[in-house]
């Protein structure tokens, strides 16, 4: 599988596209076929030496990713192949496939749950789902928004100008 490499530490020039080996899930892992990965403050840290990433054959960084189940390892039965799921990890984001704990990958509908519909107790839309009663808020005007902001950390409330 193609994959971003660090060869050595230092610009973004020291970074290479490799061909490297696909993880192999172990019995309460998954692996992903990658769609999607994060760039972060963390990789640029990493790259530079700066932000020691984990042990391993080739130096994969990333730390965020989304892509669908591509395999699941023997023990796990909430994600079946096929799931879209997206998750954190210790590194390993900016490749083709990236495997992670089954428990650390988060999607829509997970496996004990019929495609079909809703997990129990929840709505269809999004404020429904965090709201399964349909209670209002007892906090006065609109909903609060997550305005970006820098290092993948949002602010509650209005945005300052």
């Amino acid at each position: 599988m193609r994959a971003v490499v660090i060869e050595s530490y230092g610009g973004p020039e020291e970074l290479a596209i490799c061909e490297v080996p696909a993880p192999e899930p172990g019995p309460d892992e998954v692996l992903v076929d990658v769609v999607a990965s994060a760039l972060n403050r963390a990789d640029l840290l990493q790259r530079m030496g700066l932000y020691p990433g984990p042990s391993m054959e080739y130096e994969v960084p990333g730390l965020e990713f989304a892509g669908r189940v591509a395999s699941v390892g023997e023990a796990v039965g909430r994600w079946l192949v096929g799931d879209e799921v997206m998750a954190i990890t210790s590194g390993g984001a900016h490749a083709g496939q990236a495997g992670v704990h089954a428990d650390q990958a988060m999607g829509r509908t997970p496996a004990p749950y019929p495609r079909s519909s809703s997990p129990p107790g929840t709505r269809s839309s999004s404020r429904g789902a965090c709201n399964p009663e349909g209670r209002r808020s007892s906090m006065p005007g609109p909903p609060a928004s997550v305005p970006p902001r820098s290092s993948s950390a949002g602010r509650w409330g209005p945005r300052s100008s």
